[in-house]
């Protein structure tokens, strides 16, 4: 049964924050409070986007606690409270994003027509890949050290290549350059773990794209049949 996404433009605001930390994410490398408030800020707007849709209660719940263990312990790594906290960290913030994005996707899937929003919930999803990919990377690189190697040398424009532990500025450009498949080519993959999740990440991007692509121009093209009666227009 199609249904239609609740709100209009409910989606715009995580939009907005998104992009806002694709900008200041390697700017506030050396401000442990800036960047905690901006990792609240994006859990908070994931949140909302999600709590928003009509889903099945359970998947609300599990959003709300695991977007509060992301919270907590990111708060926890950032300043210091000890290694096993970024482990939970990356990994809550990992499940955290793939439920919301999960639950935004089911929305945008089964909505009977195309609106802005459900443009605006589509790229959502995509930014929220990166997202997700950049946490793993990170947990890879705290598990594994050396997982990922940068040539430019570990300080550069992007900031420290480690500014807490558990935290790579560089890792969460690293995963937007792979996830778009634009590879600038000054970080690389240097274990078959690492490797693996960037080869995964770069196939599901455009994947991601077409598939979605392909359903919204389906979408549009279905709502216009059904208002116009299936009919050709007349010249």
């Amino acid at each position: 049964m199609a249904v239609t996404v609740r709100t209009q433009a409910s989606f715009t605001a995580l939009v907005l924050v998104l992009a806002v930390a694709l900008v200041a994410i390697p700017l506030l490398a050396f401000d442990s409070a800036l960047r905690f408030g901006l990792g609240i800020a994006l859990i908070a707007a994931m949140g909302a986007a999600s709590w928003r849709l009509r889903g099945a209660r359970r998947v609300r719940v599990a959003v709300a606690v695991t977007g509060s263990i992301a919270a907590l312990a990111m708060g926890a790594q950032i300043f210091g409270a000890g290694s096993d906290w970024v482990v939970v960290a990356h990994a809550s913030i990992i499940a955290f994003v793939l439920l919301v994005g999960g639950n935004i996707v089911v929305a945008v899937w089964r909505t009977s027509e195309v609106t802005l929003d459900t443009i605006v919930g589509g790229v959502a999803v995509y930014l929220l890949l990166a997202v997700a990919w950049s946490s793993a990377y990170q947990l890879l690189e705290f598990v594994a050290p050396g997982s990922f190697v940068a040539l430019a040398g570990e300080v550069g424009h992007w900031g420290p290549w480690q500014t807490s532990p558990g935290t790579y500025p560089r890792l969460f450009f690293f995963s937007f350059v792979t996830l778009t498949t634009l590879g600038y080519g000054d970080i690389i993959p240097a274990s078959v773990p690492a490797a693996g999740l960037a080869v995964s990440e770069a196939v599901t991007g455009p994947l991601y794209l077409a598939v979605m692509i392909a359903r919204l121009v389906g979408l549009h093209t279905s709502s216009r049949n059904t208002q116009t009666g299936g009919s050709e227009p007349r010249g």
